[in-house]
């Protein structure tokens, strides 16, 4: 389930998931990627 990043902890954690998908063969209009493109916006927020 995806959350607001409220703390520096949850930041880390959200870049931590980024980077092992951003590992992954990912393909479009997954649920996967669809989570990576999610979490990215977060992130950079």
């Amino acid at each position: 389930m995806l959350r607001l990043i409220r703390t520096k902890q949850q930041h880390k954690d959200t870049l931590v998931r980024i980077y092992k998908l951003m590992q992954l063969d990912l393909q479009p209009d997954t649920e996967e990627s669809d989570e990576l493109e999610i979490l990215s916006m977060l992130v950079k927020k």
